[in-house]
């Protein structure tokens, strides 16, 4: 069964997302970090620890 994402749960998005363009929105309750798609925010939504999120952005930065 999924884990419910709290409601009080502060999505953000990238502010160099255009209108209409796809982009991933970030929000973090309590040490917990939630992913999902901007054009799909009642789609799924991947749900990961803090050390994971450090060590995605970690990963991400050293390939740009």
């Amino acid at each position: 069964m999924p884990r419910p994402i709290p409601a009080d749960v502060q999505w953000r998005t990238s502010t160099h997302t255009s209108d209409g363009a796809n982009c991933v929105e970030v929000g973090e309750h309590r040490g917990t970090f939630y992913l999902r798609d901007s054009t799909d925010r009642a789609g799924p939504t991947l749900i990961i620890t803090y050390n994971d999120w450090i060590n995605l952005l970690s990963a991400i930065r050293s390939r740009v």
